[in-house]
């Protein structure tokens, strides 16, 4: 019996059967394995939008409020001491001498400013004008510094210098183009002379003269051209307003100029 000779077709299928087989094998058998997924990389645009949104993020944060400084205290002033001036005047207006009044009353008198000088003329006899500056200056202690000059009507009158003043009285300091000088208080009971004298150093007539009366403590001294004249002393007035006046005696029509009104502590 002859043995048949093999299909070609079969021995292709078999050969093919066996190939798939080993691939199998080699690729270790059972399903196939999956491969993980590989990490994402930040490009370049990416890092810079994640920038871009942390610095937006931080410039809104609310700023952190700065503290506020606060202003220095003044220095408190001191308070004025011997020599220092606490008020002057060369009379370009009477703004701070609004009280002018007459003693006894009568309206026959003159208060103004003329030439830059406080100008008093006294119309009346035996009649006494006074402008007093308006303010207390708070200083119990002063010092009254004025030039005066009688420049119109009689030589017989009194030129003077008024300190602490108030509605209970003052004190006042005299002189006269005779060549005499007084230091009166005045209150209720009227004028009563604590001082009084003659002295050469006042200039006679119708002359310029620096008045300075001085009130310290109970001592109530008067100078006329810078030299002493008289002193006294007094306790009942401690403190009040400065002042100027003009008296006229039994001639009426004195007219006087007073000039650099100046008010400072006594030495």
């Amino acid at each position: 019996m002859k043995a048949n000779k093999p299909n070609r077709w079969l021995a292709a299928l078999l050969a093919l059967a066996l190939a798939t087989l080993a691939c199998g094998a080699l690729s270790g058998g059972g399903g196939a394995t999956e491969t993980p997924p590989k990490p994402r990389v930040p490009t370049q645009t990416a890092k810079a939008a994640a920038l871009t949104a942390e610095a937006e993020a931080t410039a809104t944060k609310a700023p952190r409020p700065t503290p506020t400084p606060q202003p220095a205290l003044p220095s408190p002033t001191p308070p004025p001491g011997p020599g220092d001036i606490v008020y002057f005047t060369d009379f370009d207006d009477l703004d701070d001498w609004t009280m002018i009044f007459a003693l006894p009353e009568t309206d026959k008198y003159t208060a103004e400013i003329q030439q830059g000088k406080l100008y008093i003329q006294v119309d009346d006899r035996s009649t006494t004008i006074y402008a007093f500056h308006d303010l207390d200056l708070g200083q119990p202690d002063v010092q009254i510094d004025a030039d005066v000059e009688t420049v119109a009507g009689p030589n017989r009158n009194n030129i003077s210098l008024v300190c602490r003043a108030t509605g209970d009285g003052w004190y006042e300091f005299s002189m006269n183009s005779g060549g005499f000088w007084f230091i009166w208080r005045y209150d209720d009971d009227g004028f009563a002379s604590l001082e009084e004298g003659g002295s050469t150093a006042i200039n006679l007539q119708k002359s310029k003269n620096h008045l300075t009366a001085v009130c310290q403590g109970d001592t109530l001294t008067l100078y006329v051209n810078d030299e002493e004249v008289g002193s006294t002393s007094d306790g009942k007035f401690t403190e009040g307003q400065v002042g100027v006046s003009v008296t006229t005696f039994n001639i009426q029509g004195a007219g006087v100029e007073f000039d650099n009104v100046i008010v400072s502590i006594p030495k």
